[in-house]
């Protein structure tokens, strides 16, 4: 990713989080693939929210996007097993955030834009 693309996005995502600013932050974990832009993505819902990990999806992980990403948030491995049974996923839970109310982020859209106001 080019340094001019990687300076839109984190104004776009800047601009984004001065006009959204939740009465409490809610704690997530972030399902994603992460790919180069991602990043300025995951920093801007760790402004808004109590990130308490990003679960990076195994078949779509850049290298660099994760290592910078991992000097914000813990990258844990996503995998089946990870959320094969209700027990497993609420050990997992529990392990990063116990006793909080989750929101669990699985991203479906390309964070891009294609024009920043």
């Amino acid at each position: 990713m080019e340094s001019f693309e990687r300076a839109r996005l984190d104004s776009y995502f800047a601009k984004i989080m001065t006009q959204v600013v939740p009465g409490e932050r809610p704690t997530c974990f972030m399902v994603t693939h992460l790919l180069p832009e991602r990043p300025s993505f995951v920093h801007a819902v760790s402004s808004l929210s109590r990130l308490r990990a990003v679960l990076p999806k195994p078949k779509s992980i850049d290298t660099t996007a994760r290592r910078e990403v991992e000097r914000l948030i813990p990258c844990d491995a996503l995998s089946r097993e990870l959320f094969g049974t209700p027990e497993a996923a609420l050990e997992y839970f529990e392990s990063r955030a116990a006793g909080e109310y989750l929101v669990l982020l699985r991203r479906l859209f390309r964070a891009v834009p294609t024009r920043v106001v």
